[in-house]
């Protein structure tokens, strides 16, 4: 028990020696032309040179993505042009991003895309049914409705997504919308509620769940586009995006007690529904105009022989939100494309890390000089703390746990040693030196310090117990 817990007190004083002379490491405003050196290099956010050095060093050190050298450089300008595109200040006097990411497999990773201050949605629709609406001229803006579940489903035990699914076939167009409430009634309360959306002037209908087959029928005999079983992101990213509430379904307060003649409440009061400037489809075409990734305008995402389709809803502008009153973010969309989905996941994981850099760039503005040449400056600190472990001591229980603190240090310096010499860690290329994130190296040596102390309490504990 004693040399368990002299190994992982070792460890968390390797880690906290670490993080501390990380923290002790003079300021420069820029990068020192010495490899061998420990410097935090001040990030400025109003020149794109470092930001772009540290988010390319991130993609060149994960081969499988599939990008390198000049496509390298595009993705990484289309990752912060989001990311810069979507910042909104937050109530704590910080800044958080808003981006989205959306997949499309079969595609050259110069195909993606940054689509700022509108969400992408990779949905099913036919083409009869996908008409494009734009804001009126006086700002009023495109009208979404978003339901959090279902709409059209009333509470009724038995009545499951599967059932309403198979209403309207061939074999049973006039089969019962639900058991002992009659078909008609059903279909004015739809009838009711589809002119309370034209009333209200609303173009785009969104469920989470499941939309009554014979609801939708009525809303795109409107003209009302219908979307149904949406993820949770995409729910969140169209009321974020445009204002618009979450609302419960009017038709689940229904029940087979109940007069099915009575109107539901639809709920569509002021502030519920959603303000967008644009709502149109795009079909992502399977390959770019050149090799600039994101040049070429919308001709090459409306090409047919694609597999890809999107509803794309733009929100208002700034001076537009506030005019209304809504709680709108600008939400940006970085479509992701490769050529299989192994590297587009690959692609798509690092563009989440590349994500949370700039976000902690924004809380600490540094970064230090990467390719090893950090982690060396430090290897050599705690070698010296592990040589100086052992002193001359009269009690032989002393020397021991003495010599167990050092033997712990030199092992979390051996394994810093080995992740600097790791593929994917060396320069950026060229003169210039890879650079990390400050404040990541920080959290992932805290991260990694005590995921091997729980391990080694882990082990201790199943030792034990097989004594």
């Amino acid at each position: 028990g004693w040399r368990l817990h002299g190994v992982c007190s070792a460890f968390a004083e390797a880690s906290e020696a670490t993080e501390a002379c990380l923290d002790a490491s003079p300021a420069v405003d820029a990068p020192p032309r010495a490899s061998q050196v420990l410097v935090r290099v001040r990030v400025d956010w109003g020149q794109s040179t470092l930001l772009l050095r540290i988010l390319t060093s991130m993609l060149e050190a994960k081969p499988l993505a599939g990008l390198s050298g000049r496509e390298a450089e595009i993705y990484a300008t289309q990752v912060l042009e989001a990311f810069i595109s979507s910042l909104t200040e937050t109530p704590g006097g910080g800044f958080r991003h808003h981006v989205r990411l959306q997949e499309a497999a079969g595609h050259a990773p110069r195909c993606s895309r940054v689509f700022p201050r509108t969400v992408l949605m990779n949905v099913p629709q036919p083409a009869s049914s996908r008409p494009t609406f734009d804001a009126a001229d006086d700002g009023s803006g495109v009208k979404a409705a978003v339901y959090a579940g279902t709409l059209g489903v009333p509470a009724v035990a038995g009545v499951t997504d599967a059932h309403l699914e198979t209403l309207v076939t061939p074999q049973n167009p006039g089969e019962l919308v639900r058991p002992r409430l009659e078909d008609a009634a059903m279909e004015s309360l739809f009838v009711g509620l589809v002119e309370d959306y034209v009333a209200q002037g609303v173009k785009l209908v969104c469920a989470q769940k499941l939309i009554h087959p014979h609801l939708r029928r009525r809303l795109r005999d409107a003209g009302i586009v219908a979307v149904q079983r949406l993820s949770v992101l995409h729910v969140g990213g169209v009321t974020t995006a445009t204002g618009a509430a979450a609302l419960p379904d009017p038709f689940a307060s229904l029940s087979e007690s109940e007069d099915s003649t009575t109107s539901p409440e639809s709920g569509l009061g002021p502030g519920a529904l959603g303000l967008a400037q644009r709502i149109y489809w795009l079909d992502a075409g399977p390959t770019a105009p050149g090799s600039e990734g994101g040049g070429g305008g919308e001709a090459w995402w409306q090409q047919r022989q694609s597999r890809e389709r999107f509803l794309a809803i733009q929100g208002l502008a700034d001076d537009a939100v506030r005019a209304h009153g809504r709680a709108a973010q600008p939400v940006t969309t970085l479509l992701v494309t490769n050529t299989d989905d192994t590297s587009l996941q690959e692609l798509v994981h690092v563009t989440k890390g590349m994500l949370t850099v700039l976000s902690r760039l924004l809380q600490q503005p540094f970064a230090l000089v990467g390719g090893g040449a950090w982690e060396s400056c430090v290897v050599e600190m705690l070698e010296e703390r592990a040589a100086a472990a052992v002193p001359k001591m009269p009690r032989e229980r002393a020397r021991r746990e003495a010599r167990l603190r050092r033997d712990g240090i030199a092992a979390f310096a051996s394994a810093l040693r080995r992740a600097s010499l790791a593929p994917g860690s060396a320069s950026a290329g060229g003169d210039a030196p890879a650079l990390d994130c400050f404040l990541s190296r920080k959290a992932a040596i805290q991260a990694a310090s005590e995921i091997a102390i729980a391990v080694l309490r882990i082990r201790g504990v199943l030792r034990s117990g097989d004594g």
